[in-house]
């Protein structure tokens, strides 16, 4: 495996002058106003030092100030000597030029045009020296969109770390005889973003080392990703463990410019192991896994979640690879929100090898799988089916009940005359299954019967219920995402998540149909006639006086209960997490929270705060006696 590290990768000029003045003065009582630069494993270094961040200078608390090199807005400097506050300013000297260039200009009675991103905080800055009248451009359309006003005199500048081939598509727009055009991109993200394209271009794989809050880090990313397919945007060097390295592989390395020079060499020295290990396990273990089959019923543990797919460690040779739409029936559907890394999902093998040596797995398979057992079930017990309306079609609507798709007919939705059967879209409702016939694919349900049997019946909610009320009640439905129970003469749904405030109890395997359970009303929607319960009792909930039980300093004692790339969180109680930070586990630097700590370790910790209205814990393990 060959690996090529850009040249022009990591500090540039402007970060490293304002990096080595924090971490040089980090002994004299200071604090950064706003981040200093965007990479977060820099600010954590700080932060281990108690270099805090402070968002407002009403925080300083007679702290020297550290302006961040992307500027702050003018009006700034004028607060902090207004206030006495003392300060050291860190602006990145090419973003000072462009300031007092647009000052310049703007007294003088130009227009000015700021080529950039309005909401990064450089180009925030810079737009203060104009008074915040400066027309901002973020792309080609905004360009061709642009009204040139032939009576007036403009200035245009550019954000130092914007892409240099859209600035180049943009000039090419707006190029004027009353436009001066000063290009103020720093020539070395130029120089960088030049490298990029290029070594892109020659290797198997690319790897983007960088802040995900960075701007010219993001900016090489896409410059890689356009060619290059195989193109990885990392933060740490723990990020590579979930990439796959060939040992005839050639890669390109490039790194943001607030990359320290550290995380480069950890993320290079890796990704040799890596391919060496990879090389160790094909040879020595490839009996010791175990064997799939298409077809066959897998669970795997998450290991990683992007926006496009899920990754599951099955105890097989290769990982188990699930895509967003294999694993919904929903189009809208965002992984990050409904998976998490460490939890456990069963899925159908769709292909053993998909090419690159990954399992394709689909849970979506399964679910529908599932979801017919279930509707036929209903259709045979004559019992009521709970679905959404996702569409309307031709005499009809389209209803989804258990991941699977059924037809309900105009004349079944409704005792009385449908006019617009769009108003449904989006409505649950109870129906029966009329007709269930897998051979010609014929599902249909019918909310007549369940319409007709309560025609004569009051729906107003609030005349029986009231929320915060505590009912007895009857389990009449268990589904995956919660149990539905009838109180009085109402159905409501308690959701997984209010099962019980002890998370090990979030289960549905101690609940069955037919149960006596007590609840509390959360909500009603008297529109909809619908009510959402919960089992949390909240004279018992553990959050309760937390400030009393857990002040800032107490030493308390826990178990790891999860583990992620920014932390742990600690189980103190049943019901009671806290989050220890990844730069509160020591004093010195840990890249990798894995290297510190296991699941289910007993740690002794420190609280620095606790928050009963956000249900929150900080953790540190840094001092504790």
């Amino acid at each position: 495996m060959k690996i090529i590290v850009g040249k022009t990768s990591g500090f540039c000029f402007g970060v490293k002058r304002a990096v080595e003045t924090a971490f040089q003065n980090a002994d004299k009582n200071i604090c950064m106003l706003g981040p200093i630069i965007h990479n977060q494993s820099v600010i954590n270094e700080l932060n281990v030092k108690n270099v805090g961040i402070i968002n407002n200078l009403s925080e300083a608390d007679n702290r020297t100030v550290l302006i961040r090199a992307h500027g702050v807005p003018k009006k700034i400097y004028s607060q902090l000597k207004n206030l006495g506050i003392n300060y050291i300013d860190c602006t990145c000297p090419f973003v000072k030029r462009i300031s007092q260039l647009v000052e310049k200009n703007f007294n003088a009675g130009k227009k000015i045009i700021i080529i950039g991103n309005p909401n990064h905080p450089e180009i925030i800055g810079i737009n203060s020296y104009a008074q915040n009248q400066a027309v901002i451009i973020n792309n080609i359309d905004a360009a061709k969109k642009f009204h040139n006003d032939k009576n007036l005199s403009y200035l245009l500048v550019a954000q130092t770390t914007f892409s240099s081939q859209i600035f180049d598509e943009i000039i090419k727009i707006l190029r004027a005889d009353n436009i001066e055009i000063q290009n103020t991109i720093c020539n070395t993200t130029y120089q960088r973003q030049e490298e990029a394209r290029t070594l892109s271009k020659i290797s198997d794989k690319m790897i983007v080392i960088g802040d995900k809050s960075s701007s010219n880090s993001t900016k090489l990313f896409n410059i890689c990703q356009e060619n290059c397919c195989n193109t990885f945007f990392i933060q740490s060097s723990a990020d590579l463990l979930l990439i796959n390295f060939r040992l005839n592989d050639r890669i390109g390395v490039m790194a943001g410019a607030s990359t320290p020079l550290h995380v480069i060499e950890e993320a290079v020295f890796l990704m040799n192991q890596l391919a060496v290990e990879e090389k160790s396990f094909a040879q020595m273990l490839e009996e010791s896994f175990v064997n799939l089959h298409i077809g066959e019923i897998v669970k795997g543990k998450v290991i990683q979640v992007s926006d496009n797919e899920i990754v599951l460690d099955l105890g097989y040779k290769s990982d188990g690879i699930i895509s967003r739409d294999n694993f919904s029936t929903s189009s809208h559907c965002y992984l990050k929100d409904l998976v998490n890394i460490g939890d456990e999902i069963e899925a159908i093998v769709l292909k053993i090898d998909d090419g690159e040596g990954n399992v394709i797995l689909s849970k979506r398979k399964l679910d529908l799988q599932r979801g017919f057992k279930e509707i036929e079930k209903a259709f045979k017990e004559n019992s009521i089916v709970t679905g959404k309306i996702i569409e309307v079609v031709k005499s009809g609507v389209v209803a989804l009940a258990d991941n699977v798709k059924l037809f309900i007919p105009a004349s079944c939705i409704s005792n009385s005359h449908i006019k617009d059967l769009n108003s449904y879209v989006g409505k649950t409702l109870d129906f029966k299954i009329i007709e269930f016939n897998r051979l010609k694919h014929r599902y249909i349900g019918s909310c007549k019967e369940i319409l007709d049997k309560g025609k004569n019946e009051e729906n107003d909610l609030s005349n029986e219920l009231k929320v915060g009320e505590e009912f007895d009640g009857i389990i009449s439905k268990i589904v995956s995402f919660g149990i539905f129970v009838n109180v009085g003469n109402w159905s409501g749904l308690v959701h997984l998540s209010e099962l019980g405030w002890d998370r090990k109890n979030d289960t549905l395997d101690k609940f069955k149909v037919g149960d006596k359970v007590k609840v509390f009303v959360l909500g009603m929607d008297n529109k909809h006639n619908k009510i959402s319960l919960t089992m949390k009792n909240p004279d018992k909930s553990p959050w309760r006086d937390i400030s009393q039980r857990y002040y800032e300093g107490k030493i308390v004692k826990g178990k790891v209960a999860r583990i992620n790339n920014y932390g742990a969180f600690i189980e103190l109680e049943p019901g009671i997490d806290g989050l220890l930070h990844i730069s509160q586990i020591s004093d010195e630097h840990v890249n990798n929270v894995n290297d510190k700590l296991k699941i289910n370790d007993i740690v002794t910790l420190r609280v620095l705060s606790s928050d009963e209205k956000r249900k929150r814990v900080s953790l540190s393990m840094i001092d504790v006696k």
